[in-house]
């Protein structure tokens, strides 16, 4: 039975960009490296999109820790394993399917598992993992894991990032078709916002410990963007939780319905390829020189 469950997991975890070995590099690095100064969390259009430059020797580092399969539950849990005295900025992509989306209930519920047993983040739902059975993986996964940490004792290549795609969309009819029908699938998602909690758990921490949140609507392309009401309206109650008095703070960077991107800057409808990438890690870059909180 328990073999039955761990192939189910590792069939999801195959060919995916952070699989078992990848989330135990970036836990190795993280707890080595330990202070940043920027933290970039989010699924994977920030993964995608952030290639922040090494910092200069004795200066702390930037980070990018985005990647597929990261809820706001987990981008919170993931600020309070990072956060250090030396954290002065922290960047959260938002995208359409944020304020709904919830790890443990979709198909990659198996990533949950990796998230416990590495980085020490509980079930969101602990009915959920039960009914999933996601508890019996534990076992045979803490095994895999151990494993890989054993290779990287004595290794200093804690952390690989898949170099971006760089093929521009696919603008056939069907891939356009394909790309609306996602839209509309994270519209969906986006009705039923039951992560926001997270968001205002992020936002009273880093107001809290002083630091600089940007929240970032992602970019996508014009197909996505057709098949979909204005960002005013997907993107409301945001925009209502971000109040300037209270959270001063706090800023949202409308990357969504920003000229600076172009259809051939992505390589499927909402992911960014690398000439996409190097716009956005530019833009970034310029937002962190221009002190808007002062």
């Amino acid at each position: 039975m328990k073999i039955r469950f761990l192939q189910k997991l590792i069939d999801k975890l195959r060919g995916k960009p952070y699989a078992i070995g990848d989330l135990v590099r970036r836990y190795e690095y993280a707890t080595r490296i330990k202070d940043f100064k920027t933290i970039a969390l989010g699924s994977s259009h920030m993964g995608c999109a952030y290639r922040p430059a090494p910092a200069p020797e004795g200066e702390a580092q930037d980070l990018n820790f985005g990647f597929p399969y990261q809820d706001l539950y987990y981008s919170y849990h993931f600020y309070k394993f990072l956060n250090s005295n030396s954290t002065k900025r922290v960047l959260l992509s938002f995208s359409v399917f944020s304020p709904g989306d919830v790890t443990i209930k979709s198909k990659s519920d198996g990533i949950c598992v990796l998230y416990k047993l590495i980085y020490g983040i509980p079930y969101q739902f602990d009915n959920i993992a039960e009914e999933k059975k996601l508890k019996q993986l534990e076992k045979p996964l803490l095994k895999k894991i151990e494993k890989y940490k054993r290779k990287l004792k004595n290794s200093q290549n804690y952390i690989y990032d898949k170099p971006r795609d760089a093929k521009i969309l696919d603008k056939s009819p069907k891939a356009i078709e394909n790309i609306k029908i996602r839209a509309g699938k994270h519209l969906k998602i986006n009705h039923r916002p039951t992560q926001m909690e997270y968001l205002h758990k992020l936002l009273e921490a880093t107001k809290a410990n002083s630091q600089e949140f940007y929240i970032i609507l992602s970019p996508v392309t014009s197909f996505y963007k057709s098949a979909l009401p204005p960002s005013d309206v997907i993107y409301a109650e945001l925009y209502k939780i971000i109040d300037n008095d209270k959270y001063p703070n706090a800023k949202i960077i409308n990357f969504y319905d920003s000229e600076d991107f172009t259809d051939d800057d992505f390589m499927d409808g909402d992911h960014l390829n690398s000439q996409g990438a190097k716009k956005f890690t530019e833009l970034l870059n310029h937002l962190k020189t221009d002190a808007p909180f002062k």
